[in-house]
């Protein structure tokens, strides 16, 4: 029999645990868009599996919310002995739980250089010094301004079947969801670009200030591990006047996960005493 199947989170997929009769070692498992499979060898039914697997992910060809019916057949003394034919509806409801440290770090720094200038420890023609994610094109550019870029995000640490810590019950209270991911290390380079030495001076000391002075905002958004480290680089090649700049690359380590699995609680059992 199916002993149990559903959609997978990513969508387009359904995954189906056979439970086969003692002594059976060969099943053919069937799918249909309509609950009319009549035979192993149904013509008009897809072949999913073919063999002894206990637990098969079908996803080929399958399209969302549309619904499927799966039928078992067992084979037993030279013969297909039919089980019980059940469906399931493909859709993909996984939800990105990743922590987005590069918004994060581009906000508070915005925020941060927003408060010197308020306070008119930094100067901008614009009242607002840009803190932007890529490096805009010279006639668009007001410096000082300050570019936020990604550089590296890569896996630091895995957990067992990729499942971060056990599940929790969804806003439904009606499934069990699974949150799969890594610890992700993250570095960032954060460049600040003045056409004057004396003002990158004072930038990068601001620079510094704000990552401090945000270690508890950072900590409280899953950031863990935070390490800035400052360096000055003169670019003559990128504008063309030159141009002095004040780094930051910044390291944390931060969740990347996603919802990834959705179970229907189990409310109601049935007990069956045979004589």
């Amino acid at each position: 029999m199916i002993s149990y199947l559903a959609s997978a989170a990513a969508g387009n997929a359904v995954q189906i645990f056979l439970s086969p009769p003692a002594g059976t070692r060969r099943w053919r498992l069937l799918r249909k868009r309509a609950d009319t499979i009549t035979a192993a060898d149904d013509p008009g039914a897809n072949v999913i599996h073919d063999g002894d697997d206990r637990m098969v992910f079908d996803r080929h060809a399958l399209a969302n919310d549309t619904e499927y019916f799966y039928r078992v057949f067992y084979l037993l003394a030279g013969q297909w002995i039919g089980a019980k034919s059940r469906a399931v509806t493909p859709k993909a409801d996984f939800a990105d739980l990743s922590v987005d440290v590069v918004s994060i770090v581009r906000e508070r720094i915005d925020l941060g250089l927003a408060t010197y200038v308020k306070r008119g420890l930094l100067r901008h023609k614009g009242g607002h010094i840009p803190v932007l994610f890529a490096t805009p094109a010279f006639e668009d550019a007001n410096f000082p301004i300050v570019t936020v870029h990604l550089t590296s995000n890569v896996p630091a640490e895995r957990f067992v079947g990729e499942s971060m810590g056990a599940d929790v019950l969804a806003d439904d209270e009606e499934h069990m969801e699974g949150i799969e991911g890594w610890l992700a290390r993250i570095q960032i380079l954060i460049v600040v670009w003045c056409p004057n030495g004396d003002v990158r001076s004072e930038m990068r000391k601001a620079l510094g200030a704000i990552v401090m002075a945000n270690l508890p905002v950072f900590e409280a958004t899953e950031m863990s591990q935070v390490e800035p480290s400052f360096g000055d680089l003169d670019d003559m090649n990128t504008y063309p006047v030159p141009m002095y700049q004040a780094t930051c690359t910044l390291t944390c380590l931060a969740p990347a996960a996603v919802v990834s699995s959705r179970v229907q609680l189990i409310k109601t059992t049935e007990v069956v005493f045979t004589p």
